[in-house]
């Protein structure tokens, strides 16, 4: 490639000259592009000078912008080719063709009986007071929500850390990181997705069976809760960081999201009455009853139900593009809508610790609550 040196400043006055510019009228006096080497239309350049800084007419003050930003206002394509460590810049009859990539489909979480992998993982999330009379599915292991959710600052029913439910899923005879892991509910939906969305964020490909233990027509078995089974060497899960980052909102990413409604829209799974501020045997745990601020009221069964293709559209047509935030009240019920969403392509969050951690931090005023979250959240007016 022809080397040819020049002062960034005459390399910017070249640009200027060819484009009608939105920066037409400051003048540019250096340039900076992060001690890259630039290419421009396939001529790689020597800059000179450290910094970008503009004069607007009868602006007494000199204003630093990126580079890339001035560039790309002008009208000229700004690349980096990470394999070089090159900045690359077109001007616009010049640039490349990229082509568009496709668009990720979100892998499937609702999955039917007929569907299921012969060597697949199932897991049965059911409570045990009723095993004396359970049938479940044919060589599955059965937990409850003690298994994988745990108190973790004060907080109860938060997701149980990566060694803790690695150790349980050792458990599991013939388990590895590629297996396929069906999970079911005996009439507990909002408990089994927890888990299809906590097996998700420790990077495992989890499934929710449809209809549940009722749906199930194949061969059933004896219990076994795998609780009381000894864990097995060598497993691993692929996502060891305890964050769950690209699937849970922390406290103050939920905080930053009801600021900023342009871009994010929070959904309330909780029912009716709980939303409007009246407490309900599943508002146990939490501090006093409420809702967060310009929160969307969608209870979650009617996501699953007989007329959900309608609510789904409702839904769709009022996130309006934006990214997603669920809650309820101790982070089970708004996995429901964080998997039907989820398998529509869009990015959407589950709150771990919704209504029971905000009411903590906010109402209680728990160490580590942010100042001003008290104008977030929306609390009955007392008779």
């Amino acid at each position: 490639m022809k080397r040819i040196k020049v002062v960034a400043a005459g390399l910017m006055a070249v640009l200027m000259m060819s484009t009608s510019a939105v920066y037409a009228a400051p003048v540019l006096r250096d340039a900076y592009f992060n001690q890259n080497g630039v290419v421009f239309n396939g001529v790689e350049l020597e800059l000179s000078q450290p910094l970008v800084s503009i004069y607007r007419d009868n602006d007494p003050l000199r204003n630093y912008m990126p580079v890339r930003d001035v560039l790309e206002a002008m009208g000229f394509v700004v690349d980096f080719d990470a394999a070089t460590g090159k900045v690359l810049v077109f001007s616009a009859d010049q640039a490349p063709q990229t082509p568009v990539p496709p668009i990720a489909v979100f892998p499937q979480i609702f999955i039917n009986a007929d569907a299921i992998d012969e060597n697949a993982i199932i897991l049965g999330v059911v409570a045990p007071a009723g095993d004396d009379e359970l049938e479940p599915v044919a060589g599955s292991y059965l937990l409850w929500t003690a298994d994988f959710k745990e108190t973790i600052d004060g907080i109860p029913l938060m997701s149980s850390p990566v060694a803790r439910m690695q150790t349980l899923l050792s458990k599991v005879p013939g388990i590895t990181a590629d297996s396929q892991i069906v999970v079911y509910d005996a009439g507990a939906a909002p408990q089994a997705m927890t888990l299809v969305w906590q097996l998700r964020a420790l990077g495992l490909d989890a499934r929710f069976l449809r209809g549940g233990l009722g749906a199930w027509e194949g061969d059933t078995g004896d219990v076994v809760r795998l609780n009381t089974l000894d864990p097995q060497a060598g497993f691993a899960v692929p996502n060891q960081a305890d964050d769950f980052s690209n699937f849970n909102a922390p406290f103050e990413k939920v905080l930053e999201a009801l600021q900023n409604p342009e871009e994010w829209i929070v959904i309330d799974a909780r029912s009716a009455a709980e939303f409007n501020g009246d407490l309900e045997a599943t508002s146990a745990d939490a501090v006093g009853a409420g809702r967060l601020k310009g929160a969307k009221h969608v209870v979650w069964g009617d996501l699953v139900g007989a007329n959900s293709a309608e609510t789904i559209e409702a839904l769709v047509s009022a996130i309006d593009g934006r990214k997603v935030i669920a809650y309820c009240q101790g982070g089970f019920r708004s996995t429901i809508v964080w998997a039907v969403l989820a398998e529509r392509g869009f990015e959407v969050y589950n709150f771990d610790g919704s209504w029971i951690e905000w009411s903590a931090r906010v109402l209680e005023g728990n160490e580590g609550a942010v100042e001003w979250t008290e104008e977030w959240t929306v609390r009955p007016v007392a008779e």
